[in-house]
């Protein structure tokens, strides 16, 4: 496949549109942070706009489980790649690796 799991891109093989899902869980662990958020940031070659940032949760009444979903479509020329990094306020929100997807596949 193009998705390299040594740095977590996804480098399109050839020019053309793309679309990424990505399906998170995530839980917020702390009873008594007031404040603890997720956010997701999508990135093609490295950058990202303002509408590559979401704000998957925002977490002030306890612990909590979360399960996120999210798209972005991509025009890609080819070796351009897309990145999805996750962004967390602090260590009271976990993120199960292994109970989370992501996918990707060229639409035109």
């Amino acid at each position: 496949g193009n998705y390299n799991t040594s740095n977590y891109r996804f480098t399109a093989p050839v020019d053309g549109i793309y679309q990424f899902h990505v399906s998170l869980y995530l839980q917020h662990t702390d009873h008594t942070d007031a404040s603890a958020y997720a956010q997701l940031r999508w990135a093609k070659n490295g950058s990202s706009d303002n509408q590559g940032y979401r704000l998957l949760m925002y977490s002030d009444h306890g612990k909590d489980d979360h399960n996120h979903t999210d798209m972005m479509t991509f025009s890609l020329s080819a070796n351009d790649y897309v990145t999805v990094t996750l962004d967390c306020e602090d260590q009271d929100v976990k993120y199960y690796g292994g109970h989370c997807v992501f996918s990707g596949f060229l639409i035109g």
